[in-house]
């Protein structure tokens, strides 16, 4: 009996050191990635800031797009990411975070701008994790980070939808064809929260094989009013060399008590060709129409109402550097892009660009 008691104890006792030594400790990334730019818009802008776009803000000028430093870690039961960043994109796209006017200097806003995310993650079961803090956001096809999109610049979809987000969101992978994230959060790309309310956000992937990718996702909250938003997007990998995405936005809010809605759309079409191993090229055709001003306001009889076209070439120097080129051509119902002799309905612009990862 004793022998046998001995034995189990001794059995117990190898299996627990067993089970510690083969867990695996949690992984640990530092990294980061610059992108500089020179830009030149052929309606030559007078005060050099780039209207209607975070990507590329400046015009003749040699800048910096977006620079930041990352840590991630990543364990079988948490995870989370904390990034710093700067660039004329933050600037450009952090502008409208609220400030009080009744204070001068250094406001809240003008230091959360640097965080790109800062995050904490839990697992709660199988395919379940919750993440709270900020981070990137939920809708759209493509990231604030330049070197993750096919293009260059950002299509007009993008930059007038939410890049980034604050609150708590619950994601669940019920299979490996199925993605559902369920988002509370601040607002419509609000850090330092404007109001009493938080708006609610959903997200759904389904991954039809290899090849065909559909998501649809939503949010919904009050800013001035009810905003109602609905993002729809189709990934197509036709070939190895051809892949195409469609998104189609909508969004709805009430113009006030008793007064319906306004609605703005937009869409955006892009294919991108691998041209070789190291070189490929995207083609993107969009459109934009907010005719009441409640997400991009121009102060003209039409708002904003724009279709675009665009070529990019990427050339991957090397595995940790891509050298990007960019022609674009936008084009308004109303002059809202500024020039050297007044507001013209169109501009064109290219730009070049040097991105580095490490």
């Amino acid at each position: 009996m004793k022998k046998s008691l001995r034995s189990l104890l001794c059995s117990a006792t190898a299996l627990a050191f067993t089970g510690s030594a083969v867990a695996e400790p949690p992984k640990v990334e530092l990294g980061g990635f610059a992108d500089a730019y020179y830009a030149f818009d052929f309606n030559d802008p007078p005060a050099r800031d780039r209207l209607f776009t975070t990507s590329p803000a400046r015009h003749n000028e040699f800048a910096l797009n977006l620079a930041y430093l990352e840590a991630k870690v990543s364990a079988d039961r948490y995870r989370g990411r904390v990034a710093l960043q700067a660039g004329t994109s933050v600037l450009a796209n952090y502008s409208s975070e609220y400030r009080d006017p009744t204070k001068t200097g250094v406001q809240l806003a003008d230091v959360l701008m640097h965080v790109q995310e800062a995050y904490a993650g839990y697992r709660v079961a199988d395919g379940l994790w919750i993440d709270a803090g900020t981070f990137f956001s939920h809708v759209g096809s493509e990231s604030f980070i330049s070197k993750d999109n096919w293009a260059y610049t950002r299509s007009l979809v993008a930059d007038f939808s939410p890049y980034y987000q604050s609150g708590v969101k619950l994601t669940w992978d019920p299979s490996s064809a199925w993605t559902l994230q369920l988002h509370l959060m601040n607002g419509w790309q609000n850090l330092v929260e404007t109001n009493g309310d938080k708006a609610v956000g959903t997200q759904v992937v389904y991954r039809a094989g290899d090849r065909w990718t559909f998501t649809y996702n939503t949010l919904v909250g009050r800013e001035t009013e009810l905003r109602l938003f609905q993002d729809f997007i189709v990934k197509f990998a036709a070939t190895a060399y051809w892949e195409s995405s469609l998104v189609f936005d909508v969004g709805l809010q009430k113009r006030g008590p008793g007064a319906g809605f306004a609605t703005w759309w937009g869409t955006s079409w892009q294919n991108r060709f691998r041209l070789g191993e190291v070189t490929s090229l995207n083609l993107r055709a969009e459109y934009y129409r907010d005719p009441e001003q409640k997400i991009v306001t121009t102060a003209t009889p039409n708002g904003f109402s724009v279709w675009g076209a665009s070529a990019n070439f990427d050339w991957q120097l090397l595995p940790q550097l891509v050298w990007r080129n960019e022609l674009r051509l936008l084009h308004s119902t109303d002059a809202i892009y500024p020039g050297r002799s007044g507001a013209k309905p169109s501009t064109v612009f290219g730009v070049t660009s040097l991105g580095i990862s490490f």
